[in-house]
């Protein structure tokens, strides 16, 4: 598991209202072990879209602190695979969300971000961005 790629777009309504959207994507593989001898792979892939809000409490050129929430929905695939190639999946579908209780961005054009809260991004989500 390497972590979930988040990709999100923001409108500023004013320099406190932002409103944009979320693709967010992770996937998890393991090896299925039965008495220490490998019986396939389990594959669980996330794909999450989602409506975003923003609130900025500090709008400065070269720093903003935010707090937000995203709803969306994700999508998420189960695939075992065995030792012999046999494959069997599933799909499943459920609301997700997302609440952030602090955001901090730190540059003008080109910056660096982390986040903290809770949901479809985890606890500490943290990247660069660009503002055009």
């Amino acid at each position: 598991m390497s972590g979930a790629f988040v990709f999100t777009y923001n409108y500023s309504l004013s320099k406190v209202v932002h409103l944009g959207g979320a693709f967010i994507y992770e996937s998890i593989t393991e090896d299925v072990m039965v008495n220490k001898e490998k019986k396939g792979e389990f594959r669980r892939d996330f794909y999450t879209i989602a409506a975003e809000g923003r609130f900025s409490y500090l709008n400065a050129s070269f720093f903003q602190m935010y707090s937000g929430v995203g709803a969306g929905i994700t999508f998420n695939t189960d695939k075992f695979i065995s030792t012999d190639n046999s494959e069997n999946s599933d799909t499943q579908t459920h609301f997700n969300f997302q609440i952030n209780f602090l955001g901090l961005r730190v540059g003008n054009a080109f910056g660096a971000y982390a986040e903290l809260g809770y949901g479809y991004k985890g606890i500490v989500n943290a990247g660069i961005s660009v503002r055009l």
